[in-house]
């Protein structure tokens, strides 16, 4: 009876690595050293995780270069292997939003601690995947 406990756990172990569908759980950490957009030198920056036709954003953060989210977001995965766009955006209260950089993440791995480069600074983030 132990085996078989210990077999199907490991199946389960498997079917999770392997699995396609299922969350995205995103906690964004904070930005570096990012591009100035605004004519006060700062930048009011959020992210934008894309996956497929599904996507999720973080809160803005007002008037700074190294935003501190500390952020747990959640986004649905409907095909693992075509990763996740990150799009850091800066938000302005009378024009278009303005893209500061773009990153992607590949899902080859079920947990991530890592720093993603943009072309001006970057963006630290963990994040685990859940199969459904």
């Amino acid at each position: 009876l132990h085996r078989v406990d210990r077999r199907q756990r490991q199946m389960c172990i498997r079917d999770s690595i392997n699995a396609e569908y299922g969350v995205l759980l995103i906690t964004l950490k904070e930005g570096k050293n990012l591009k100035s957009m605004d004519l006060n030198g700062l930048s009011d920056p959020y992210c934008i995780f894309r996956s497929g036709k599904e996507e999720v954003k973080s809160k803005i953060l007002k008037k700074t270069l190294n935003p501190k989210w500390e952020e747990l977001l959640t986004l649905k995965i409907n095909n693992r292997d075509i990763g996740v766009d990150l799009i850091v955006m800066d938000w302005d209260r009378f024009s278009k939003d303005e893209e500061m950089g773009r990153a992607y993440i590949d899902l080859i791995d079920n947990e991530v601690d890592q720093e993603y480069e943009l072309a001006k600074g970057s963006i630290c983030l963990s994040y685990k995947f859940v199969a459904d």
